[in-house]
């Protein structure tokens, strides 16, 4: 079927499966939250890359390939910094200063599943071809960083309520705890009890998300392997 363009493209999926409309449109929504939408978002950006000449189009890809990797060591300093001092001062803290950590913390996550979603799953449905991007190595890099982003952003929220995790001595139990739940690995020498078996559940679905998008990435780095029988193409 050919769209002739990008609203037919979500107006056929409207008709067709109205449930999968509503989750591209909810993802859509979260492009236009704070911090993503000092960006700009991702959707609105590719249609205007269309109307530039090829030089223009470099030009802007390289600016803000420069600014997207500047906002995230932004967060990879914040997070590590938060985790530094709750390790070091965690009786001390202030119960303010953990709610704000929480809150930019979940910012964060949210930030980076819809940036990942849509990327890889609705920004082609809304743009006839996602071409803008300065290379698919970049866009593999960052997932994995935005991978083990998550495994700070889930330790610290474990730092926070070490008693919520069985047979936990220290703050690196936390980190410790995090890393095997994201990894679905479940040693069983830890355990969570009472929120933390929430928490819990939500890192590990979506430890196993950002694994099917990592390997679906380093997938599609691989040199496409041509057949002589032609069966490559069926």
């Amino acid at each position: 079927m050919y769209y002739s363009n990008d609203s037919d493209r979500n107006k056929s999926l409207k008709d067709y499966s109205l449930l999968a409309y509503l989750v591209e449109r909810f993802f859509r929504f979260l492009q236009f939250l704070p911090p993503q939408v000092i960006l700009s978002n991702r959707t609105d950006v590719q249609k205007f890359f269309n109307t530039l000449d090829n030089k223009r189009k470099n030009d802007l890809t390289r600016r803000r390939a420069r600014i997207v990797d500047l906002y995230i060591s932004l967060w990879l300093i914040f997070e590590m910094v938060s985790a530094c001092i709750i390790v070091n001062n965690n009786l001390l803290v202030s119960s303010s200063f953990k709610i704000i950590v929480i809150v930019l913390l979940i910012i964060r996550i949210v930030d980076i599943i819809q940036v990942n979603v849509n990327l890889s799953v609705f920004d082609y449905l809304r743009n006839k071809q996602v071409d803008y991007v300065v290379s698919l190595v970049r866009v593999l890099v960052n997932t994995i960083i935005n991978y083990f982003e998550i495994v700070m952003c889930f330790g610290i929220f474990y730092l926070l309520n070490l008693n919520g995790i069985k047979n936990a001595k220290s703050w690196f139990d936390g980190f410790y705890f995090s890393i095997t739940t994201q990894l679905t690995i479940g040693y069983g020498d830890l355990s969570p009890i009472g929120i933390n078996k929430l928490i819990a559940s939500i890192q590990g679905l979506l430890g196993f998300f950002f694994s099917l998008i990592i390997i679906g990435r380093i997938i599609a780095l691989f040199p496409q392997v041509r057949s002589v029988m032609g069966d490559d193409k069926q």
